[in-house]
């Protein structure tokens, strides 16, 4: 995929700094933006990491916690509403699987959990990639961080 950016070793955890964004791209601030709206919609401990260092298949995991599968499919149109405003085309299309405690979203350089809790806490996936550097979420009330 050609938005997929390589890291090598070496490679920097800041290469997306200083680059304006562009439709179909996503940096630290996009991804930021992106976090905030899940937080917006009311999802629970949303968290960034960075794994581009660490990860051929990403630069970067969303993962937030939705309160039901009712939830899950709001914030689901929310975000893809999203992605259509900023030009983001999620790879495999966007389709969402009913009653599924899961959903992920390959946005290509980002891809997005949405975890009901008691998936979220059995998987543990900030644990399995503990390697990945944590980005600060901004709040949605004040656009500082929310972690």
């Amino acid at each position: 995929d050609s938005r997929r950016a390589t890291a090598g070793p070496g490679a920097s955890h800041d290469r997306h700094a200083g680059a304006p964004p562009t439709p179909g791209t996503l940096g630290d601030d996009a991804v930021r933006a992106l976090a905030r709206l899940l937080a917006e919609h009311r999802c629970e401990n949303p968290v960034i990491l960075d794994i581009a260092a660490v990860s051929d298949v990403a630069d970067y995991f969303v993962i937030a916690t939705v309160r039901s599968s009712t939830h899950l499919a709001g914030v689901y149109g929310y975000l893809m509403q999203y992605c259509e405003e900023h030009g983001l085309e999620p790879l495999g299309g966007s389709k969402r699987v009913a009653n599924n405690p899961w959903l992920l979203v390959d946005l290509g350089p980002v891809v997005v959990h949405l975890m009901e809790r008691g998936t979220r806490d059995y998987y543990e996936l900030e644990r399995l990639w503990f390697s990945g550097r944590r980005v600060p979420v901004p709040s949605p009330a004040d656009g500082g961080p929310a972690q």
